[in-house]
């Protein structure tokens, strides 16, 4: 059985009915497994409305630089979120080998 996509950018829950077969084996209690595949924007659409990763590196990186954390050129690709952790490991990764007082 294949999932049908939801074509509504503003579509919720409620506007889309789910498949018989899959509310049945869930409810069934059976040691089956169930696996959602979903694209990594699933969470900009309502009820959580967030915004995408890119949004949130680029906050982070600003306030990464305005905490001194991260020196202006430290990221290559501030809007990269795995980017941006690598830099910041960079940085930092040595602070753990120091002692605690």
């Amino acid at each position: 059985m294949r999932a049908k996509r939801m074509t509504s950018p503003t579509a919720t829950p409620a506007d889309v009915p789910l498949p018989p077969e899959l509310l049945n084996a869930v409810a069934s209690g059976s040691s089956g497994s169930l696996v959602l595949v979903i694209g990594a924007g699933c969470s900009v659409e309502c009820p959580t409305q967030l915004p995408l990763s890119r949004k949130w590196s680029e906050e982070t990186h600003r306030r990464l630089l305005a905490d001194g954390v991260l020196s202006e050129g430290d990221c290559e690709s501030p809007h990269d979120l795995s980017c941006l952790a690598e830099s910041v490991h960079a940085r930092v990764a040595h602070l753990s080998l120091l002692p605690c007082s």
